[in-house]
C-alpha cells in the first residue's frame, strides 16, 4: 500500500469540470483519503503521450503504478465558472 503524500496529492481528486448548455461548470466533492495499492502494468498500448510529443514513454516500464479498490464520494452543488472565453 502507497502510503506517499505525493501520490496521494497526485491522485485526489476534489471537483470536476464539465460542461452544460455551453458553461463551464464546476462539482465540488468531498470524500475520505482512500486506500492506494501498488498495481502492475501488464499490457499498455498508448499512443496519445508520443502524439503530444513525448516519444519513447510509453516503451519503457511507468514509474509508478497505482490503484484504489474503491471510494465512496459525495458531490456538491454544481456552479458555473466564469471564462474569459466561450466554451
Amino acid at each position: 500500500m502507497s502510503d506517499d503524500a505525493l501520490a496521494q496529492f497526485l491522485t485526489a481528486r476534489w471537483g470536476l469540470h464539465t460542461t452544460f448548455a455551453g458553461r463551464l461548470l464546476y462539482v465540488p466533492n468531498v470524500h475520505r483519503r482512500w486506500q492506494l495499492l501498488d498495481g502492475t502494468v501488464t499490457h499498455c498500448d498508448d499512443q496519445l503521450v508520443g502524439a503530444a510529443g513525448l516519444p519513447n514513454i510509453s516503451s519503457r516500464p511507468p514509474d509508478s503504478v497505482l490503484y484504489a479498490p474503491g471510494v465512496s464520494t459525495q458531490f456538491g452543488r454544481p456552479y458555473t465558472v466564469r471564462t474569459n472565453e466561450p466554451v
